[in-house]
């Protein structure tokens, strides 16, 4: 299909050639009259058809399409405009790079046309090859430009005629839109002895009183410059389920330069409409008369099919198929979100009989987006879809996941393994004191234990009570989905979990699987399943074209990550979107009124208390115009959490990680490692604590790690106290402001506690348990639209736009917005300069990144945990 495009111009170019050498053609009508197009006006959408009709159109246009209309009169009708026409066009392919974002709005067509003039002209065959060009200037205005050869040897004024028209097409709101022609807009000039050809105006006004195509009625009029004729037209298009529409016209034609003096000319037409999801076809009968040449009622008709890569609502969908799904790897971003969107939708789509889940490479997340994806596909089977699972081998989240499945099935070399949970922390307190750097914490919340690896030289209580806490509660849960997705008892799993791992065939005679199969068998076992011959399809079927002009839209705004300062360098590697990005986000979604609610997305261990601060009360601004609704992925703690306190309301699945509410700062001393090395600093200053931090004071470019040179003295340790403890105090009042409860209340829950899900829900820091559909479905509630609402109603917009690869920085290239909407506007931040200042965190941040596969499960992962502990000067949360 990706060849269509290219093959059917160049076809179109050697059919014109052709055509003009044939010879013997002729013409009566003005160029600027194409073919008759019923039930087609200047203000309609993206049809293949609007190639003559209005190029501007166009601008709708997504991928290719093609339409083939013959409109054929009664030999002795007095009506122009029957002939052949062949009509094509497509959007222009591009990089998704806003270096090339302007040539997604561009949109080429072309068309060839063959046109037989009514019997009283004694003329032949003339063709007409036409050209266009449309640009989206905006989500809701095109521009187009079309030029037209005429080929008619034996019509001397008319033959190699070239004409330019200009077209311009304007959305407004949901219930109006309006197109604008300028036919033959150069006027061009005919043979000696015939005035120029006259400028043409056709304007349409496009009415949808319902708001989606189920109802249209256009009134339109064209306007002759030279002549004064006028041609007023109505048009009516009632679609009572998808894929009919019943169509009507009436057309009056008033001083035609080519009729008799004094007559007047009407037609009308009746029409059906039929459309599958790719092709489509409509049937118009036409009747009418001319004063001037009475004639029988009926005139003829004209057929028109359609072709497009795009689909279109359907009367009939297809046949059933069941859909391959291979999750997107937890660092896709968007990839999860739209998968959650996708299995959602499946719940209602009747070609969908359900869905098969390969497990053997991406997984989505960590145990909080697990839980989203299983309930999601227990969905399914509730709405009465059928859900298969596959992996050649399975681990814990893994399998847990494929419990949701009715079936479960392994390739006969896998196995399930590592069954079980498993938390590992190292203390590398002893190997400081070795090399001669000494860490101490200064906290708030005896649960606050991130830095305690580098403080302790084994966990405290404390540790191991909030591990015991989490790990308890995840490992029931797991326990309950084996013996509710299996059928087995309780304790009969637990026995099956201490054995840790089962070959295939053991697997298989416990009953954790049902069948082993390699991919190439798998294919008859699913058929034996379902009980018929069925399509596996690893795509869904391209969702149809939306029925409105414009969709409301919910923004998912993705905070993901740690809270840190990422301009600059280390930008350049991060994955995740910058609170700067995040905050940007807000505020474009708050301001844009397409955008009728806002979902925010959390997945972060927490950060800067002051970045918090920050986006907080950008989240209060939202609120202000909008609906706020959180979604808690894995994780939702310490800073992220006091930014989600800000929401409306917070879902969170059962077991994510919620709270840690607390503060922190980490004073790492390197002054006995700096004498070894022969190092030696003096400094001068004035005022007792101006040395506070006590910095190296090296340059920008090394400033790598903020190390201090001397540890603190008891006074600037009761001034670093001091201030967290305000920090802690004001981060308590936010809570207890956002979540509605006592400060008493708040602090019992906080000192750097961190609970399940489900906990959280039960002691009020959420409230209620779901995923990110569910926090959807709300925030579609809270703004007034239907939570069952499809994406023909409402579509999921995603913010922050994508981050560009090392690659595309190096070149200078971003991506453009992942908001799917036509024109919709993309992140007004542009990515950072890679030629910024290094960010004082780069390298522990950078590390982990570029080394974590080949550190993993080393004492060199705790770098994953080093940002937050050398920023010095910010309070940690």
């Amino acid at each position: 299909m990706r060849r269509c495009p290219g093959l059917a111009f160049f076809l179109l170019l050697w059919a014109g050639r052709v055509l003009a050498q044939a010879g013997q053609l002729g013409i009566e009508e003005a160029p600027s009259r194409s073919l008759y197009q019923p039930g087609t006006g200047v203000a309609d959408g993206a049809e293949p058809f609007a190639v003559v009709a209005n190029p501007a159109s166009l601008g709708e246009l997504r991928g290719f399409t093609l339409g083939l209309r013959d409109t054929e009169t009664l030999s002795q009708s007095p009506f122009s405009g029957r002939g052949t026409g062949l009509y094509l066009a497509t959007s222009l392919p591009a990089p998704n790079l806003s270096l090339f974002s302007f040539l997604r709005r561009i949109q080429v067509g072309g068309a060839l046309e063959v046109l037989r003039p009514p019997d009283r002209v004694p003329t032949s065959l003339s063709a007409r090859l036409a050209f266009s060009l449309s640009y989206q200037l905006f989500a809701d205005l095109s521009l187009g430009l079309g030029y037209a050869h005429l080929f008619a040897p034996n019509s001397p004024r008319f033959d190699s005629l070239n004409t330019v028209d200009l077209g311009a097409r304007l959305r407004l709101g949901n219930h109006l839109a309006a197109g604008l022609v300028l036919h033959d807009l150069t006027g061009p000039l005919l043979a000696a002895a015939f005035p120029p050809l006259e400028r043409v105006y056709e304007l349409e006004l496009l009415g949808r009183p319902v708001g989606d195509d189920r109802l249209e009625l256009a009134l339109s009029a064209r306007l002759g410059e030279r002549y004064g004729d006028v041609e007023p037209r109505a048009r009516l298009w009632v679609r009572p389920r998808p894929g009919i529409g019943l169509g009507a016209e009436a057309t009056l034609l008033i001083g035609s330069p080519q009729a008799a003096p004094g007559a007047t000319e009407w037609r009308v037409g009746l029409g059906l409409q039929l459309d599958l999801a790719r092709v489509g076809a409509s049937l118009f009968g036409l009747a009418g008369s001319n004063s001037g040449s009475p004639g029988p009622l009926f005139q003829g008709g004209s057929l028109a099919v359609r072709m497009s890569t795009a689909a279109y609502p359907a009367v009939w969908e297809g046949p059933r198929y069941l859909l391959e799904i291979f999750p997107p790897s937890a660092d896709e971003g968007p990839g999860c979100l739209r998968l959650l969107e996708r299995l959602r939708a499946l719940e209602t789509d009747r070609r969908v009989v359900g869905v098969l889940l390969r497990l053997d490479f991406g997984l989505p997340g960590h145990w909080g987006t697990a839980d989203e994806l299983r309930e999601q596909l227990l969905r399914l089977r509730r709405a009465g879809k059928r859900v298969f699972a596959y992996g050649y081998g399975l681990d814990t989240l893994r399998y847990y996941i494929a419990t949701a499945a009715e079936k479960i099935y392994i390739s006969p070399q896998g196995s399930l393994h590592d069954l079980g949970l498993r938390k590992a922390v190292w203390n590398v307190k002893d190997f400081l004191d070795r090399i001669g750097v000494r860490a101490e914490l200064v906290h708030v919340g005896e649960y606050k234990l991130g830095a305690e690896t580098f403080t302790k030289s084994a966990p405290p209580a404390t540790a191991e009570e909030q591990a015991a806490l989490l790990m308890d509660d995840r490992y029931e849960r797991l326990i309950s989905a084996i013996s509710d997705g299996r059928h087995l008892g309780r304790e009969a799993v637990r026995t099956l979990i201490d054995r840790g791992q089962y070959l295939a065939q053991q697997a298989q005679a416990t009953g954790l699987v049902d069948e082993l199969h390699t991919t190439d068998d798998l294919q008859p076992a699913l058929y034996a399943a379902v009980g018929e011959v069925i399509d596996v399809r690893a795509e869904p079927l391209a969702r149809p074209r939306p029925r409105r002009f414009h969709r409301a839209q919910v923004a998912v705004i993705t905070l993901s990550g740690a809270l840190l300062y990422r301009g600059g360098f280390l930008s350049t590697f991060s994955k995740d979107p910058s609170p700067a990005r995040v905050y940007a986000a807000l505020e474009e979604a708050a301001k844009d009124d397409r955008v009728k609610a806002i979902v925010l997305r959390v997945d972060s261990p927490g950060g800067f208390m002051h970045l918090a601060e920050e986006l907080n009360r950008a989240v209060h601004r939202a609120r202000e115009r909008k609906p706020v609704v959180c979604s808690f992925a894995d994780e939702a703690n310490s800073a992220a959490y006091h930014i989600a306190s800000a929401c409306d309301v917070i879902f969170t699945n059962p077991s994510t990680v919620v709270g840690n509410i607390g503060v922190w700062r980490e004073h790492i001393d390197a002054q006995a490692l700096l004498e070894r090395l022969g190092l030696r600093q003096t400094a001068w200053v004035r005022g007792k604590n101006a040395d506070l931090e006590h910095q190296l004071g090296l340059p920008d470019a090394l400033q790598v790690v903020n190390l201090a040179y001397r540890p603190y003295t008891d006074a600037e340790r009761a001034l670093a106290q001091e201030d967290l403890q305000a920090a802690y105090d004001s981060f308590i009042q936010v809570v207890a402001a956002g979540r509605h409860l006592s400060r008493e209340q708040v602090d019992r829950l906080a000192r750097g506690r961190m609970w399940p899900g489900v906990a959280a829900v039960k002691n009020h820091l959420a409230d209620h348990l779901g995923g990110l559909m569910d926090a959807v479905a709300e925030a579609r509630r809270r703004a007034g639209l239907s939570p069952a609402s499809g994406a023909d109603e409402v579509e999921l917009r995603l913010l922050p736009a994508a981050r560009p690869s090392l690659l595309m920085q190096a070149l200078g290239l971003r991506h453009g917005g992942l908001a799917e909407s036509a024109g919709a506007p993309e992140s007004p931040e542009s990515a950072d300069s890679a030629g910024a200042d290094l960010n004082r965190a780069g390298m522990t941040h950078l590390l982990p990144e570029l080394l974590g596969p080949a550190l993993a499960g080393s004492p060199f992962e705790l770098l994953r945990g080093l940002p937050e502990a050398f920023l010095l000067p910010h309070e940690s949360a």
